[in-house]
């Protein structure tokens, strides 16, 4: 429910707004010619999956299946649904299914007008606005559509990464756990607005006591509270000098555990903060 004028709802048809709850049509493993009004009948679109995630950007959505099938809709214009949309069409009303070539995803995240996905073999896609790697040209200017030189249109491999086992998005970057502890993030750096596709190791090895509490990427950083409840809030910065910060505990945490509170989690919107503790 909620504004669909780009169809953002997921529900077969664009309007103004969704009032209330409707299904979300077209989560099937059926291939299904509809034509080019992108309306479908319910008869064809019934749910046949488990849905185990959902991932909401600024006007778009993902789906993950139980089997590993990754659904996208909504706003088309900077290459976030993964997918390919013809030229003239700037928004999709039903989820249609992503092409990763036959890998099982674990995860999904979005951005605000990007996307990403895990495979089980620990590998990291992205797509969406500026996350073209091969044609990447942060100095270009002009018409931003999905197809330009520096949005990615489909799933592009991160590379340079040993085997990741989580994931997660903020607004206009993500990041990623590695196996053996470390985090690393690509996207738009905090201090200037362009965009960094060679992963940033944010924090090394070593520092982390894993399993982690919480692994959560917010509009401009990442919290990270690992097994033993030390907070962190993580940067990605363009910045060398910056990038030997990368990851820190706020002084307000300090200021709730000299207190004798114990930090669960922290929440971020895009200029507040929720901390929710034990």
């Amino acid at each position: 429910m909620g504004v669909n004028s780009r169809g953002q709802c997921g529900t077969g048809e664009i309007s103004n707004n969704v009032w209330s709850p409707q299904t979300v049509r077209g989560l099937t493993l059926a291939s299904l010619t509809i034509g080019s009004d992108d309306k479908i009948s319910n008869s064809l679109t019934e749910q046949d999956q488990p849905i185990i995630q959902v991932a909401l950007g600024f006007q778009h959505g993902y789906a993950l299946s139980k089997e590993g099938t990754v659904y996208s809709w909504g706003k088309a214009t900077r290459g976030q649904l993964g997918r390919f949309v013809n030229a003239d069409q700037d928004a999709c009303a039903r989820p249609i299914k992503i092409d990763n070539k036959n890998q099982r995803v674990v995860e999904i995240g979005a951005g605000f007008h990007h996307g990403a996905l895990l495979t089980d073999d620990g590998e990291v896609f992205v797509w969406g606005k500026y996350m073209s790697r091969s044609h990447n040209n942060i100095e270009r200017k002009g018409s931003n559509r999905s197809g330009d030189s520096i949005d990615a249109s489909k799933p592009e491999r991160v590379l340079g990464l040993k085997k990741a086992t989580r994931i997660s998005c903020g607004s206009h970057h993500t990041t990623m756990l590695m196996q053996d502890g470390s985090v690393y993030a690509i996207g738009v750096a905090s201090d200037e607005p362009v965009p960094i596709l060679d992963p940033v190791e944010l924090i090394p090895a070593g520092v982390l006591e894993l399993p982690l509490r919480q692994f959560e990427a917010h509009h401009d950083r990442t919290t990270v509270i690992d097994r033993q409840g030390t907070v962190y809030q993580v940067h990605l910065w363009k910045d060398e000098m910056l990038q030997d910060y990368a990851y820190f505990t706020p002084a307000f945490i300090d200021a709730l555990t000299d207190e004798g509170h114990t930090i669960q989690s922290i929440h971020r919107g895009w200029r507040h903060s929720i901390i929710v503790t034990s």
